[in-house]
């Protein structure tokens, strides 16, 4: 049984092309040899806190070096690499370690919110942005942000990633055998909304990961990837963004310009300096690109092309986006593709030699995806059913739930098919087109936020709550924000003034953000006398979207 892990693809071109550039940091260069030995090392200092075959780490960093290292070192060691969104509020960090079983926390050292909240007494190593900056900009970094810088956390198992990297530079090399560790097994945990829209762990192998990275050169349409790079902008929590990313460049020799945060000016630099011949993002990044008075001109020509997912893609985006293309003189081209975390990420994918208006594209090489009615049985071309895919990159499933992870299965002709919970049809020719969600999950900037657990935490607070519905509209600039609907029990209505109606609302927006993600606080809280129902009695959440789109307030 082979053993490629997710960590041979850096070793192999650290060792043919060692000074090829793998990684670029706000202008700092990282060789794959330089990369290859920083994760090396941080694999020994890993294996010297206890990490071995199996150990989940959870890494919750934005893309800084840090993030990237930490990824392969925890691969090396035969490690589960437990990716969560920075930002996360600590109650659902420790939620999510604890659901993982996480051992040690490697998490982001500095910034606005001061001392971080550590939701855990196991072992935790703090990262700080400016570690591997060039000298003069980690000088200034560190003094622009001496105020925010927290203080060394309380308790004996926190360590700072500088300190212990530079005691490992001074020892001898650790050496780590290899775990052989069958790349079917387990090496990545992702948070998903699973088929059925709640919150899921989802598991995937090294196979699954390398099989879908190594479409990139055939996706990009490039025999090779060697001189080329991706602006790697979109976060490793993020199966879009560790594969395509991040680990499709590496994989195939290329390389990759991290941005901790999309920053329109910085990613316009990156392009016009050849640092970026490549693109993935979210609407709104697009949008934001396309505002800007810089992105304009000859530059541009370096742009080889774009991808855009994880949301709704309008029509007008892709033609504003192309004509802007198409005046500076480039043959660059933005296209859309589909994808979910259950089948690592996109699955299907427009290109400049194979795409069609309206669709998501034709599935990869290696990849099957086909419309079937509610009992299973496959529709022709042009009837829509639930979209579901086959192929070497469909997850092992998630994560200490057998009943979700059968749900979510199914056989046909002989192989494994995995339900996507999105309704679509395919054409005569392959071609994939995406109609809605049949699962309740919605994308905020790209992240995925769950409208249940927005309505939970409304009612599980707020005894006065009655009924809730939390919707996404349409939003400038996050592509989508929920807005919560609600009633209130009538004794409790009537006692409750304007004023303290302002007050309440406030208050349960700033609760959901600390409870759950900035980008499940609500657009709006809008309280109602009345929920509308459909004929089962259900809330009708379509009624409302289209009510607030008619009248934008109720």
């Amino acid at each position: 049984m082979s053993t490629e892990s997710l960590y041979d693809a850096v070793k192999r071109h650290a060792q043919l092309t060692p000074k090829a550039p793998a990684l670029r940091y706000m202008g700092r260069t990282l060789s794959y040899r330089t990369l290859l030995t920083e994760i090396d090392r941080f694999a020994g200092v890993l294996a010297g806190l206890g990490v071995k075959r199996d150990t989940v780490v959870t890494v919750s960093l934005p893309n800084i070096p840090q993030g990237i290292i930490a990824f392969y070192a925890i691969n090396a060691l035969g490690g589960i690499a437990h990716l969560v969104h920075p930002l996360a509020p600590a109650p659902q960090l420790k939620a999510y370690t604890e659901t993982a079983g996480s051992e040690l926390l490697i998490l982001l050292d500095g910034g606005a919110s001061g001392r971080p909240a550590l939701p855990t007494a196991g072992t935790v190593i703090l990262c700080a942005p400016a570690a591997y900056l060039p000298p003069l900009k980690a000088g200034l970094f560190r003094l622009i942000n001496r105020k925010n810088r927290p203080k060394p956390p309380d308790g004996p198992n926190v360590y700072r990633y500088e300190t212990l990297m530079k005691r490992a530079a001074r020892a001898a090399a650790r050496p780590f055998p290899p775990p052989e560790k069958p790349e079917t097994a387990t090496a990545v945990y992702l948070h998903s909304g699973g088929t059925g829209g709640l919150p899921k762990t989802v598991e995937l192998s090294a196979r699954a990961i390398n099989a879908l990275c190594r479409e990139g050169p055939d996706i990009l349409e490039v025999p090779s990837c060697r001189g080329l790079s991706m602006l790697s902008v979109l976060p490793m929590f993020h199966g879009f963004g560790l594969a395509m990313g991040v680990h499709a460049m590496l994989l195939n020799g290329g390389s990759n310009a991290i941005m901790p945060k999309f920053r329109t000016g910085a990613a316009i630099k990156h392009i016009k300096k050849g640092q970026a011949n490549y693109m993935i993002g979210v609407p709104a990044m697009y949008e934001a690109l396309l505002k800007s008075p810089k992105f304009y001109g000859k530059g541009l020509r370096r742009l080889k092309i774009c991808f855009v997912g994880g949301d709704f893609v309008s029509k007008s985006l892709l033609d504003r986006f192309n004509r802007r293309l198409a005046e500076a003189g480039s043959a660059c081209r933005l296209f859309e593709g589909y994808g979910l975390t259950e089948t690592v990420t996109v699955c299907a994918v427009n290109k400049p030699s194979r795409h069609r208006a309206g669709s998501v594209g034709r599935p990869l090489r290696g990849m099957e995806i086909r419309a079937f009615s509610a009992d299973g049985v496959p529709l022709p071309p042009g009837e829509a059913g639930e979209l579901c895919v086959s192929g070497a990159a469909l997850m092992n499933g998630y994560l200490d739930s057998p009943a979700e992870t059968a749900a979510a299965f199914f056989e046909y002709e002989g192989r494994p098919f995995v339900r996507t919970g999105d309704l679509g049809h395919t054409d005569g020719a392959g071609y994939v087109f995406f109609k809605s969600r049949l699962k309740r999950l919605v994308k905020v900037s790209g992240i995925p936020v769950f409208p249940s657990e927005v309505e939970r935490l409304a009612s599980d607070a707020y005894p006065a709550v009655r009924d809730v519905c939390a919707v996404d509209v349409p939003d400038e600039k996050t592509d989508n924000k929920l807005v919560l609907f609600l009633t209130l029990k009538p004794e409790e209505r009537a006692a409750l003034t304007d004023e303290k109606l302002n007050a309440f609302r406030e208050e349960l927006k700033a609760l959901i953000e600390s409870r759950l993600s900035v980008y499940a606080r609500p657009k709006e809280i809008i309280i109602l006398d009345k929920l509308p129902q459909t004929p089962v009695g259900k809330i009708d959440s379509r009624t409302l979207q289209k009510e607030y789109a008619e009248h934008e307030v109720l």
